[in-house]
């Protein structure tokens, strides 16, 4: 990828990002306003996306719904790259029982079928967005761990971290100071990924009716239309643009991840 190139999929993310953040100057509509008046219109100048079966504006919805799949996406990732970095940098600094058990529970996570569980979980505590939140860290944060334990085991065995332990700093300093600070591009390469996947996550399950609960808007929600083959062949207006911007928001994000990658990569040379 040239160095022109590999500025596209950031440059698309936050454009996606900047029309969510003020879209809402642009929405006529409250997303959740029904007008049986307007149902199923096609985009014009008045609903710029058109509306759906209850005659709300998709356009305020879309809008609207990408501020909740985004905050679910974000606010999950981040507290699980904490939890994922603690275990990780823990599991391969200190070694023996530590890492043992903390292995044993990442191999048991990454063995869980997802959204078999998920589904459980979502039903028994009931959709709202916090439960959402919960479940998306529950069942993601392994997969990251693995990654930052497996860059932390090639750094602890640098000399100089070998000094700091032979000089008698404390684990604490040496984690803080120089194990962090050397995994930091790996911990934001593992952020990039599991937003993109934590999105995936709450647009699954919020098109199966177990995310965010109705009749609050989220892409995921929105796409659920398409369960109706009829709105797919003739109300594709309802589905499209929600479909385009997880399809974009995704696979921009896989591609910023993949420059960050090499990035690391080209440092490690």
């Amino acid at each position: 990828m040239s160095k022109k190139l590999k500025y596209i999929p950031i440059t698309i993310l936050l454009l996606i990002i900047l029309m969510i953040l003020i879209g809402p100057i642009f929405v006529k509509f409250d997303p959740n306003y029904t007008d049986l008046a307007s149902i199923a219109k096609k985009p014009s100048e008045i609903h710029y996306f058109g509306t759906d079966d209850l005659g709300r504006d998709v356009f305020a919805r879309v809008i609207y719904g990408g501020r909740i799949s985004l905050f679910v996406g974000l606010v999950a990732t981040s507290i699980q790259i904490l939890i994922s970095s603690i275990l990780g940098v823990a599991s391969a600094y200190y070694g023996g029982k530590v890492n043992a058990i903390i292995l044993r529970l990442i191999d048991s996570f990454l063995s869980f079928p997802f959204y078999i569980l998920a589904m459980s979980f979502a039903a028994f505590m009931g959709p709202s967005i916090k439960n959402l939140i919960f479940i998306i860290i529950f069942f993601s944060w392994a997969s990251s761990a693995k990654i930052i334990r497996s860059r932390v085991l090639q750094i602890k065995n640098k000399d100089f971290i070998k000094y700091y332990q032979i000089s008698g700093f404390s684990d604490i300093s040496i984690i803080i100071k120089h194990i962090v600070p050397n995994i930091l591009e790996t911990i934001l390469e593992s952020f990039t990924i599991s937003s993109a996947t934590a999105i995936l996550m709450e647009a699954t399950l919020s098109f199966l009716g177990v995310g965010v609960e109705y009749p609050n808007p989220s892409w995921g929600n929105i796409l659920s239309t398409t369960m109706s083959l009829t709105t797919i062949e003739t109300k594709w207006w309802m589905w499209t643009f929600a479909a385009i911007l997880v399809v974009l928001t995704v696979l921009s994000i896989h591609l910023t991840a993949n420059v960050i990658k090499r990035h690391n990569n080209d440092q490690d040379k």
